[in-house]
């Protein structure tokens, strides 16, 4: 984002929500794909987990400044405890200074892998937190257009049936509002 919003080096950057901390961006009119997180946690921590799990009570470990996941409605009321680094957090879900380690599970494997740290001492599991991320572009004279070509190239795949075999070529999830634009 920065290579976007500080730099000015590129014009847009796929993978923002809209929750976005970063201001002055262009959010194209439908999601590139579904948001998926992911919590690690001893066996039996998580007791109830419908749609979302429920962190009410627990200690949620997830790194400074990422805010993955609000407290309230969806997942309860819980404590954060942040951290700096991945490896970081795995170690205070080890030693039981938090019960729960969030974040994307490719980034969860991705440290686990690097520093020989045996996932199967946890349940991790994967979930789709109901937001998506969208294409964003900046609010330069260049990028503003763009987004309206993402738009309008969206749609065309949609309504000529080609949306849903991308997003299987490539092994992702369509997201609804796509879906439901590829129904029409």
């Amino acid at each position: 984002m920065k290579l976007m919003t500080e730099y000015r080096a590129v014009d847009g950057v796929p993978g923002e929500g809209l929750d976005s901390d970063y201001e002055n961006l262009t959010f194209s009119k439908y999601p590139l794909e579904p948001e998926y997180l992911a919590i690690a946690y001893q066996e039996g921590t998580v007791k109830s987990f419908d749609q979302w799990p429920n962190l009410t009570g627990k200690v949620v470990g997830m790194r400074k400044g990422y805010n993955l996941i609000p407290e309230g409605e969806k997942y309860g009321d819980f404590e954060v405890k942040e951290f700096i680094n991945m490896k970081k957090g795995i170690a205070l879900l080890e030693i039981g200074d938090i019960d729960v380690l969030v974040d994307e599970l490719a980034e969860i494997e991705a440290v686990a892998e690097r520093e020989e740290i045996d996932l199967d001492q946890f349940e991790v599991t994967e979930f789709v937190t109901g937001d998506y991320y969208y294409m964003v572009y900046g609010d330069g004279h260049m990028s503003r257009p763009l987004a309206d070509i993402f738009n309008t190239r969206i749609e065309a795949l949609a309504k000529k049936g080609r949306l849903q075999a991308l997003y299987d070529e490539w092994g992702v999830d369509m997201p609804e509002p796509l879906a439901e634009l590829a129904s029409q």
